[in-house]
């Protein structure tokens, strides 16, 4: 397969390889690649529940606390959803 790119793409190329981050030219577009192709794989996920366009907060929940560390997830209080207004607002614990 012959690719045909701009002067300004090939230079770019050039200079990845130039600078030892990639080991040859076709290193360089492989990896441009699979950015694309997992850009699109991510893109053709559906993102709808039940039909409304959105996704389940549970799931989103999941998506923003999956690169926490352990020692961080231990730290959280585990009665967050009951004294919400305590650890938000500051205002006094309730009873249980």
């Amino acid at each position: 397969m012959n690719i045909l790119l701009s002067e300004s793409w090939q230079r770019f190329v050039r200079e990845e390889v130039q600078t030892g981050r990639f080991p040859s030219e076709t290193a360089v577009l492989e990896e441009a690649l699979g950015l694309l192709k997992q850009r699109k794989d991510y893109q053709a996920k559906p993102k709808s529940v039940n039909g409304i366009g959105g996704r389940a907060i549970g799931e989103i929940i999941d998506e923003l606390m999956s690169d926490l560390p352990v020692d961080v997830l231990e730290q959280l209080p585990i009665d967050s959803a009951a004294q919400h207004d305590h650890y938000i607002y500051g205002t006094p614990k309730r009873s249980s």
